[in-house]
């Protein structure tokens, strides 16, 4: 896994973000391309704006000049209002509904079912048994997790490792889950420290909580919290700590002294190949559908000035084995209890 650690991406991505109670076109015409295809974008609250909604809007707009559709994208304006944004990028025509989250996951659910003739796409969220005309897609984030739980196990002296998460859902647990497992698979005697922040956008509590997780004998530090995320990277530094990364948390910031690694997930290339395949009609709904190590949408980039060549080559083989089948990583509570039964997540 000998990759150069990418620390800064820069993005240059000219668009509109309103509400969901306003339209907003990505590339749009004056006379909106009469006849091409609308593929409408439902956003949580306050993330198109962020580095995982500009990679999104950044691959709509790479399909607009290729493929000709016309893509609106929506925010919701609140945290409970999924459902309308749905209804509205459905009033607006669009033929293919895109929900940005787990949230959206029910009010997609409901809308395939009364909505036969549109195709749903979900992302970040699963269901046991999908419409026929709506997907759900999930970055294999168990699996990067599951890496860097390697890393931070061989790379940890003092044996204690410290766990910091944003908010308490499906998805943050699927990370900590892949997390765990691969730090009890390189070192079972490893003894964590693991909480919950609570909040996705306030740095001085992930900093407060790095510091604390630090003093109390954790060298490495999992964070996996968004925006409160970055206080925690400068509690690394500050303290000359390591600490490890989930997500996309760290692109664009200048620190890399003490970033040993990144578990990241490539949004954009996800959406912009399920819409590619909507589009030819090359993939049919009703499925679950992973992006895994073995597809390049999903990686844990490696800060090679930190992480010495044995542990790069160790994490090599651990991901073929990972691609082969030969390990197999817990993504849900149930999983993770049968192979480890005696380890307790989070508190």
């Amino acid at each position: 896994m000998k990759k150069a650690f990418i620390i800064a991406i820069s993005l240059i991505l000219v668009f509109c973000c309103i509400g969901c109670g306003n339209k907003t076109a990505v590339n749009k015409t004056a006379d909106d391309e009469k006849g091409s295809i609308r593929i409408g974008v439902a956003f949580e609250k306050s993330t198109i704006e962020g580095m995982f909604g500009q990679a999104i809007v950044a691959s709509l707009k790479k399909l607009e000049k290729e493929a000709g559709i016309t893509a609106d994208t929506l925010e919701c304006k609140d945290d409970d209002d999924q459902m309308q944004t749905v209804e509205k990028l459905l009033a607006d025509g669009n033929k293919i509904i895109w929900g940005m989250g787990e949230s959206f996951k029910n009010p997609m659910v409901r809308a395939a079912a009364d909505n036969p003739g549109t195709r749903f796409a979900v992302l970040n969220a699963y269901v046991e048994t999908p419409g026929k005309n709506i997907i759900f897609v999930k970055p294999g984030i168990n699996e990067t997790a599951f890496l860097a739980g390697c890393l931070a196990a061989k790379i940890s002296k003092t044996g204690k490792i410290g766990i910091i998460a944003g908010k308490d859902t499906e998805d943050t647990l699927t990370g900590i889950f892949g997390f765990y497992a691969g730090v009890l698979t390189t070192r079972p005697d490893i003894v964590f420290d693991a909480a919950y922040a609570e909040v996705m956008d306030y740095p001085a509590k992930g900093s407060a909580m790095a510091w604390q997780m630090y003093n109390d004998g954790c060298d490495v530090i999992y964070q996996c919290a968004g925006e409160t995320g970055k206080g925690c990277i400068e509690a690394a530094k500050k303290w000359n700590r390591y600490i490890i990364c989930g997500g996309e948390d760290i692109q664009g910031m200048e620190v890399d002294e003490n970033i040993i690694a990144s578990a990241q997930e490539h949004d954009g290339k996800i959406v912009e190949d399920i819409n590619k395949q909507l589009l030819d009609n090359s993939l049919s709904g009703g499925q679950n559908i992973k992006y895994g190590l073995s597809t390049g949408a999903v990686e844990l980039a490696l800060n090679e000035k930190l992480v010495p060549a044995d542990i790069s080559d160790y994490l090599e083989v651990m991901k073929g084995k990972i691609i082969s089948g030969e390990i197999k990583i817990p993504s849900t509570s149930l999983e993770f209890a049968s192979q480890y039964p005696y380890v307790g997540i989070m508190h």
